[in-house]
C-alpha cells in the first residue's frame, strides 16, 4: 500500500506530526512518501519514509518575532496567496504522475483548497484528511473561524474525502455535529507521544546553557509554557496564577515561549507582567522553538503548563510527558482524553486563575508527587498514545476501503 502524506509547512508541529505517523505507518508495511516544503526540518528522516521537499512557501514559523497585533501587510498576503496557489497546481500535478494508493492531507486552512481536492478526487487513490482542529484555524486572526459561511464551505470539503480522522472521540463527535457527515466515514484517533524530541535533541546544548542564556537561577524551579503563542492560549490566566504563587515560591521563574501569531499582544503581556510585580520573574521568548532545542529546555523544566481557554487538542501536551516533566493543562477540548482522564497530568477548569495556580503550587512544593506524575506520564503517553498504534490504526482503516472497493461511493456522498 503505497501512502502520499501531504503537509506543506516544514517546519513546526504539523511537520512533526506528519513525520511521526508517517514512520507509524511504515512500521505497519504502508509505503510512505511525505510532500512537504523546501528546507524541512526533520533533516534526517527513517528510512523507512521518502522525504520529498517539494514546495516552496515561506517560512511559517521564523526564528524572530514577526507576530503581534498588526498582521501580515495586504501586499504580503496576496503575495503568499499566489504562491500558496502556484504551489498547490504543483503539488496535484506532481501527485498525478505517481501511483499512490492513498493521498492524506493534513489540516485545511483555505477555501482556495477545494478546487485542488475536486481535482485529487478524480483520482484513482483513497483522498484522506487528518482533521487537527475541528473548527478551522486562521493564522492571520490568530483564532478560531466558526462563523456559518466557514462552516458551509468545509461541509462540501469534508464531503470530498473517503474517510477522515480526528484526535480522540469527543472531537469525533464534534465533527459529526459540525459538519453532518455518515459516522462510519469520521474515524477517532488519538494524538501520539512526543519521544521524537528526545531523537531530535542538540547533544551539544545544556540545559544550564540556556538557564545561564535566559538568566534563570541555577537550580530554582521553572514552569514553562511553550508554543506558538495565540490568544486562546490563556498566556494572561497564567500570568494571573503565577502571581498568586510568586510569594511562597520566589525562587521559581516562569518562561513563555513560542512565535506569536497575530491577535497575540506582547507588549501588552510585559506591561500586565510589570502590573502584577512580576518583572524579573518572567521570561517571554517570542520565537519558534527548533526541534532540536525543545529537549534542553524539557530537561530544565519543572512544570509544563497549557491554560487554554480553547482548543481540541494540542501536540505539544505531549512532548512534556516524553520527558517525564508534569503537566498542568486546562480542561477545554478533548485535553481530558490526551492526558487519559487526569492519569497522565492535572486538569482544572478552563480560565480559573485560583485553580491554576494551586495545581501549579501543589506540583512546586511537593517535587516528589510531581516526580511521579512525570513518570506516569510518560508510561501512558507509551503504552496508549504510541506511533505505532496510531499508524496500524490508520493503515487498518485504509485497507478495509480499498479491499471493499467502496472508494467512489464513499467519497460521493
Amino acid at each position: 500500500m503505497r501512502v502520499a502524506v501531504v503537509e506543506p509547512e516544514a517546519r513546526g508541529g504539523l511537520i512533526q506530526y506528519a513525520y511521526q505517523l508517517a514512520r507509524g505507518m511504515a512500521s505497519d508495511g504502508a509505503r510512505v512518501t511525505l510532500v512537504t516544503g523546501r528546507g524541512p526540518e526533520i533533516r534526517d528522516p527513517d528510512p523507512s519514509v521518502r522525504l520529498v521537499p517539494l514546495l516552496e512557501l515561506w517560512d511559517p514559523k521564523p526564528g524572530t518575532e514577526e507576530g503581534g497585533t498588526g498582521g501580515s501587510a495586504l501586499p504580503r498576503r496576496l503575495a503568499r496567496g499566489a504562491r500558496y496557489v502556484r504551489e498547490w497546481v504543483r503539488l496535484v500535478r506532481w501527485l498525478e504522475t505517481q501511483r499512490f494508493d492513498v493521498i492524506q492531507l493534513g489540516d485545511l486552512r483555505f477555501g482556495i483548497e477545494l478546487p485542488f481536492l475536486i481535482r485529487l478526487r478524480r483520482s484513482r487513490a483513497l483522498l484522506s484528511d487528518i482533521c487537527h482542529n475541528v473548527i478551522p484555524f486562521s493564522v492571520r486572526e490568530g483564532s478560531f473561524r466558526s462563523r456559518p459561511l466557514i462552516r458551509l464551505l468545509y461541509r462540501w470539503i469534508y464531503r470530498l474525502f473517503d474517510t477522515v480522522f480526528v484526535h480522540f472521540e469527543s472531537n469525533r463527535e464534534r465533527f459529526l455535529a459540525t459538519y453532518g457527515l455518515p459516522e462510519d466515514r469520521v474515524r477517532a484517533i488519538p494524538m501520539g507521544e512526543g519521544s521524537l524530541f528526545r531523537e531530535l535533541r542538540d547533544p551539544e546544548l545544556e540545559a544550564s546553557s540556556l538557564r545561564e542564556s535566559h538568566d534563570l537561577p541555577g537550580s530554582g524551579p521553572v514552569i514553562l509554557l511553550f508554543g506558538t503563542l495565540s490568544p486562546y492560549k490563556g498566556v494572561d490566566l497564567l500570568l494571573e496564577a503565577f502571581a498568586r504563587i510568586s510569594d511562597r515560591h520566589p525562587e521559581a521563574r516562569l518562561v513563555v515561549a513560542g512565535y506569536p501569531l497575530p491577535g497575540f499582544d506582547i507588549s501588552e503581556m510585559r506591561r500586565r507582567t510589570e502590573e502584577l510585580g512580576l518583572s524579573g520573574r518572567v521570561r517571554f521568548l517570542p520565537r519558534y522553538l527548533p526541534a532540536p532545542e525543545v529537549g534542553p529546555w524539557m530537561e530544565m523544566v519543572s512544570v509544563a503548563v497549557f491554560p487554554y481557554r480553547e482548543s481540541f487538542q494540542s501536540a505539544a501536551v505531549q512532548v512534556p510527558l516524553a520527558f517525564e516533566v508534569p503537566v498542568v493543562a486546562t480542561d477545554v477540548g478533548a485535553m481530558e482524553e490526551a492526558l487519559a482522564h487526569g492519569e497522565a497530568g492535572v486538569l482544572v477548569p478552563s480560565d480559573d486563575a485560583e485553580a491554576l495556580a494551586e495545581a501549579l503550587g501543589n506540583l512546586l512544593s511537593r517535587p516528589e508527587v510531581a516526580a511521579e506524575l512525570g513518570r506516569r506520564g510518560r508510561r501512558i503517553a507509551e503504552e496508549r498514545f504510541s506511533w505505532e498504534r496510531i499508524g496500524a490504526m490508520v493503515c487498518r482503516r485504509y485497507r478495509e476501503l480499498l479491499i471493499s472497493g467502496s472508494r467512489r461511493k464513499g467519497g460521493a456522498a
